[in-house]
């Protein structure tokens, strides 16, 4: 999908209280719009059961995921996510080294900051439950 917007999300408000941890329920960060550069999606549905394998949605300085599955008779949701900053690195970066009195010193790869969470509950009630609070949305 094309430029566009995701209606219904204060994406700032979502990463503050992500970085707060706690869960909570989607409505409390629905009073906002986000412009988004594009969006691609990847889905499957069998058995009344969407399985949801990528969706990306990128903005302007961030990229927000999903993956997981929702039922479309039950209603339920069952997904995990993450807001990565754009520009950053999806992966990690080879290892660096520095020669110190004749000494490699060996400079563990730094993971991407991303901040991951779960989303359950049901369609019309979805609560956000942080996993990691990495992003701080300033």
């Amino acid at each position: 999908f094309g430029p566009g917007s995701l209606n219904g999300l204060n994406l700032p408000a979502f990463l503050k209280r992500n970085e707060q941890g706690g869960f909570f329920a989607l409505d409390d960060v629905a009073d906002g719009s986000l412009p988004i550069d594009g969006a691609e999606i990847k889905a499957s549905i069998s058995k009344g059961v969407a399985r949801l394998d990528k969706a990306e949605v990128n903005a302007q300085k961030y990229k927000i995921w999903l993956s997981g599955i929702a039922s479309y008779t039950g209603r339920g949701l069952a997904l995990s996510g993450g807001i990565i900053p754009n520009g950053q690195p999806a992966q990690q970066q080879p290892a660096q080294q520095s020669a110190t009195a004749g000494q490699t010193a060996v400079q563990a790869p730094q993971p991407p900051k991303q901040s991951l969470f779960f989303v359950g509950g049901n369609w019309s009630t979805p609560f956000i439950s942080p996993i990691s609070r990495g992003v701080s949305g300033q």
